[in-house]
């Protein structure tokens, strides 16, 4: 027996973003995790004089709290242990508030679409940290501006997506679809005139769904080809790049492609990589003949191959492709469906796509 690979089962994901808090917001507090002894006493503290209008707290290694009031505040706080330290800051609530919002608009900072950044009130230095990945010369004006308000930090930031299951944009191959009801995986990313466009099985998804990436958007069905007589259909509205996953169903690591070029009897030691099986290696091509045939009719000229491991509920959309000396992936093709016992795949060739769209392969 022989089926299309979408699948309907859906994976929980537990998500954990972190957003920016302004000081409008409750200052974040800092090191508050683990109290060397007093644990709940020291977070009263903390939780207290945050209520009674301090602009940061610090817990240090002792686990007494250090406390910032705003500069310029005359009332003392209330009921605070004898060991708590109280300073005053170098801001004032305002002027915190005018230069984190500075600091949010990305006005400062011309490489802001390229490194993201993130930063927030430390007490214990009484500095905004700036955290980035970008080359020095990119903070320089910030630093010469403002030289006792913010510490740079050069630290790469993210928001946690870069892996299969969370890919967010610029979208990769290989990377888990889902619309609600059916999970597949993206296929690569191809250029159709001098636009980019991601891929997956046409029996995937509907025209006008969106498509999601665990919480990013990756986008909907767009120039969808007549079905079943082709599996293959381009996904827009977002932006998708020249990379596939490699490696575990979660992983995180991916490969860049290099090229594109329609599969060859005989070709071997080829690889597929699905939101569900991982990253198998070891495949053969058997035949560029081969037909699908369905509830839905039938699809022809597919690329058949055999290996150690069938691609599984899920996988349908991934990249069959084979990997040059250096690792980079080449691009053969994209899985329509497979046999549910022994080790059958069946795939759209890339020669097929190329045609159809007159496309090109994205590289990275």
């Amino acid at each position: 027996m022989l089926h299309r690979l979408r699948s309907a089962t859906v994976a929980v994901l537990l998500v954990v973003l972190f957003p920016l808090l302004l000081p409008s917001s409750a200052p974040a507090v800092g090191g508050t995790s683990g109290y060397p002894s007093r644990g709940e006493e020291t977070r009263a503290v903390t939780e207290k004089a945050i209520a009674e209008g301090a602009i940061g707290v610090a817990v240090r290694a002792d686990g007494s709290v250090l406390v910032r009031l705003p500069r310029g505040r005359s009332a003392p706080l209330r009921s605070m242990p004898a060991e708590t330290a109280i300073r005053a800051s170098q801001f004032s609530a305002e002027s915190l508030d005018s230069l984190s919002k500075y600091l949010a608009s990305g006005a400062w900072f011309p490489d802001a679409q390229r490194f993201p950044y993130a930063f927030y009130y430390d007490a214990a230095t009484d500095t905004i940290v700036v955290q980035t990945g970008a080359p020095s010369a990119s903070t320089l004006s910030l630093r010469q501006q403002h030289p006792r308000e913010i510490t740079i930090r050069a630290e790469a930031v993210s928001r946690l997506s870069g892996a299969r299951t969370l890919d967010g944009a610029p979208h990769y191959g290989a990377a888990q679809l889902f619309d609600g009801i059916s999970t597949c995986t993206a296929a690569f990313t191809i250029r159709v005139g001098s636009t980019n466009y991601g891929m997956t099985a046409n029996h995937c998804y509907q025209p006008g769904v969106d498509i999601t990436s665990g919480p990013y958007y990756y986008g909907r069905v767009v120039n969808r080809p007549p079905y079943p007589a082709y599996d293959f259909t381009e996904i827009g509205g977002s932006s998708y790049a020249g990379r596939i996953y490699s490696g575990s169903a979660t992983t995180n690591k991916s490969i860049r492609v290099s090229s594109a070029a329609s599969a060859c009897v005989g070709c071997s030691n080829l690889y597929f990589s699905g939101q569900s099986s991982g990253e198998v290696g070891g495949l053969r091509v058997t035949a560029l003949n081969g037909s699908l045939c369905d509830a839905d009719g039938c699809t022809y000229a597919l690329v058949v191959t055999t290996g150690p491991q069938r691609p599984i509920n899920g996988d349908s959309g991934c990249p069959l492709f084979a990997k040059a000396s250096d690792g980079s992936a080449q691009i053969r093709g994209l899985l329509s469906g497979s046999t549910t016992t022994g080790s059958t795949g069946y795939w759209e060739n890339w020669g097929t796509i190329a045609a159809h769209y007159g496309a090109t392969i994205v590289t990275g």
